[in-house]
């Protein structure tokens, strides 16, 4: 399914440019500028009838409020159905104004930039189809009898490497997305697990915030002594294991974390009972010791979130404490399964 913020990257990424170095208003009174400039060339170059006019004004005026959707939302799948709307105007016009020798022919090459700069593969394809197939039957069927055709041609090359160019940019912010997520990846996952690390956890943790939930602080018990007995080799077997369970078992919604040695950190939003909770997890881990034949156990601290919840550092911090209780209270042995 696409995902509407990334329909036009490059669009996005020069809102959040805007808005990081304090442009937002320049942004809206460059559009204004450019949207008066545009009504006026309207007026000026084709006599439209007034309602025509008046439905014209109202649309080109309405791209303040898809600019203000865009930065507010952070999605630009307005802004490309804006965009794909104002070429098919331009497409009805031409054919309604004389083809090629139409007083906005040229007007084509403001969607084919805002299309090359967005970066967007649906708007260049959709620029590249309206455009061919506007090109093709006014230049060619509905007005054959056109006599100037050089400046037409020439307008239609610029036009067709404007095209060209948005396809490289979108080729070009696509290679670069797929690479800084890859490398996004590796600095906020845990290499052995999958899981998130400590960076990985608490960058999701900020951007979820969470109200609502239960946060909980576990660790294996007597990891050393695995390490120790059966080598580093069933150790990282062993957290591997722990990790694909905790993946696998626990909801989607769920952040989960690998934060160093066999210390696990979990959010189970929306959960609402401790002990249930807690057995679960205990479930995972024992499951995840009996796949290579070893009786594994963990100790876990627990508490609830809420929207009057201290700091995560706060949170961590009691977590930790209640996990060192739970450990001191059982203190069981890891031995082999019989």
């Amino acid at each position: 399914m696409l995902k509407l913020n990334r329909l036009a990257p490059g669009a996005l990424y020069s809102i959040k440019l805007f808005q990081k170095k304090g442009y937002i208003r320049s942004l809206y009174g460059m559009y204004m500028l450019f949207a008066l400039l545009l009504i006026w060339d309207s007026i000026y170059l084709i006599a439209f009838p007034p309602a025509v006019m008046a439905a014209w004004t109202i649309f080109v005026c309405a791209g303040v409020f898809v600019i203000k959707h865009t930065i507010d939302k952070q999605s630009t799948g307005m802004l490309s159905l804006y965009l794909i709307l104002a070429f098919i105007w331009w497409s009805a016009t031409i054919f309604g104004t004389g083809g090629w020798e139409s007083p906005i022919f040229y007007f084509a090459g403001i969607p084919l930039i805002l299309y090359a700069l967005s970066g967007s593969l649906l708007l260049n394809t959709a620029g590249a189809l309206i455009y061919g197939n506007t090109v093709l039957f006014s230049g060619i069927f509905l007005f054959p009898e056109s006599g100037d055709f050089i400046l037409p041609l020439s307008i239609i090359g610029v036009n067709m490497l404007t095209i060209a160019g948005g396809f490289l940019i979108s080729y070009a912010l696509h290679h670069y997305e797929k690479t800084f997520s890859n490398l996004k990846e590796k600095v906020y996952t845990d290499y052995l697990t999958g899981l998130y690390n400590r960076e990985g956890f608490l960058k999701a943790w900020g951007n979820r915030r969470p109200k609502r939930g239960i946060f909980a602080v576990m660790d294996l018990n007597q990891f050393k002594q695995i390490n120790d007995n059966l080598g580093h080799h069933t150790g990282d077997k062993v957290l591997q294991q722990v990790g694909s369970g905790l993946k696998r078992e626990l909801p989607d919604t769920a952040i989960v974390g690998r934060i160093g040695g066999d210390e696990f950190i979990l959010y189970l939003p929306h959960a609402v009972n401790l002990e249930a909770e807690q057995q679960k997890v205990e479930t995972i881990v024992a499951q995840a010791g009996e796949t290579i034949g070893i009786a594994l156990t963990t100790s876990i601290g627990m508490l609830f979130v809420s929207p009057k919840s201290r700091s995560f550092r706060e949170l961590y911090k009691t977590a930790d404490e209640n996990m060192y209780h739970h450990k001191k209270a059982s203190r069981p042995a890891i031995k082999d399964m019989v």
